[in-house]
C-alpha cells in the first residue's frame, strides 16, 4: 500500500517539479552576466536597456580594497576602443529611488584591471536609508571627482568626471543597483572622435528612436522606425533626476509632438517607455 502511494505521488509531483526546474533555468538563462569574464559586450555609443539585474557575481572581482560596497544585483558591460576619446554615460534606474553604484575599469583580464573612477556614494548596508544619493548617476565632463565613497555625504552628486579612453585599450563596466533588481538604462556618448570596436553579436533588440529638433525651441517630435503597438510614456528628465514633463500614448505607430516650451533652457534626457523597449535619448531646450 505504500509502495503504491509513493509511486502514485511520484507521477503525481514529477511534472510540477520539472516545471520548476524548467522555468528556474528558463529565468536564469535571460539574466545578464554577473561576473566580469562574462561582461556583456558594448559595440556603439548611444543607448541601452537592461531591464532586470539579479546577478550576483564574485566579490573578489570588484578589486577594490578600500570600499565596503557589497554586490548585490550586478551586471558587467565591456568594449574595445578603436579611436580614442572622451567618454561619458547616464545610468537612470528604472525605479528612480534605487541606488546605483557603478566601477570602471582599464584592462585586458579580469584578474588584472584596474578601477578609474569609483561611484559607491549612497546608502550602505545596516544604515538608516538616504534618499540624498539615489536616482541617477554616471559620467559626466562637468564634474570634479573620480570618486565618491561609500555613504552619502554634502559632496556627492552622484557623478564623477568623464574618462579618456585609449585607442585599442578594454574596458569593463561594473553597474550594481543595491535596493532591488530593477533595471535601468545608459546612454553611452562622448567626443566626436570616440568610436568602439563593434564585433557585438548580441541578443538585444533596439527600437531606433529619434528625437528632433535638437536642440529644440519649443515643440519636439519623437520618431519610431520600428512601430510600437503597445502604449508609450515618454518623460522629460532633468540632469538631477526630476521628472518635468510625462506624457502617455496608445502606440507609437505615428510620430509624436511633444510640447516643451514650458522647460526652461538647459540639458535634459527624454526617456521613452513601452512593454517591449526604453530608450533614452539627450535633448537640449534653447
Amino acid at each position: 500500500m505504500m509502495y503504491n502511494y509513493f509511486k502514485f505521488s511520484i507521477r503525481k509531483v514529477f511534472p510540477l517539479l520539472l516545471f520548476f526546474l524548467t522555468n528556474c533555468y528558463v529565468s536564469i538563462a535571460q539574466n545578464y552576466p554577473s561576473d566580469c569574464s562574462e561582461a556583456y559586450q558594448i559595440c556603439n555609443l548611444g543607448d541601452y536597456h537592461f531591464p532586470n539585474i539579479r546577478g550576483y557575481g564574485s566579490q573578489e572581482n570588484l578589486h577594490l580594497n578600500e570600499s565596503k560596497i557589497k554586490e548585490t544585483n550586478s551586471i558587467w558591460l565591456q568594449f574595445l576602443v578603436e579611436e580614442e576619446g572622451e567618454l561619458e554615460f547616464v545610468i537612470i534606474p528604472d525605479n528612480q529611488e534605487d541606488d546605483i553604484d557603478f566601477v570602471l575599469y582599464q584592462g585586458n583580464k579580469c584578474s588584472s584591471i584596474s578601477p578609474l573612477r569609483v561611484m559607491t556614494s549612497g546608502q550602505i548596508i545596516g544604515d538608516e536609508f538616504i534618499n540624498d544619493c539615489v536616482g541617477q548617476t554616471g559620467l559626466r565632463n562637468s564634474a570634479d571627482d573620480i570618486k565618491e565613497n561609500d555613504g552619502c555625504f554634502d559632496a556627492a552628486d552622484n557623478f564623477l568626471k568623464s574618462v579618456g579612453l585609449k585607442k585599442g585599450e578594454k574596458y569593463y563596466l561594473f553597474v550594481n543597483n543595491f535596493n532591488s533588481s530593477k533595471g535601468f538604462s545608459i546612454l553611452f556618448s562622448g567626443d566626436e572622435n570616440l568610436k568602439l570596436i563593434d564585433k557585438c553579436n548580441n541578443s538585444i533588440s533596439f527600437v531606433d528612436i529619434k528625437v528632433y529638433p535638437n536642440p529644440a525651441v519649443d515643440k519636439v517630435i519623437i520618431s519610431s522606425e520600428t512601430k510600437i503597438i503597445d502604449p508609450v510614456e515618454i518623460k522629460v528628465i532633468d540632469l538631477s533626476g526630476r521628472i518635468l514633463l510625462k506624457r502617455s500614448f496608445k502606440n507609437m505607430m505615428a510620430d509624436k509632438q511633444i510640447d516643451v516650451s514650458d522647460i526652461p533652457s538647459g540639458e535634459y534626457y527624454f526617456q521613452i517607455i513601452s512593454k517591449e523597449y526604453t530608450g533614452l535619448k539627450p535633448l537640449v531646450k534653447i
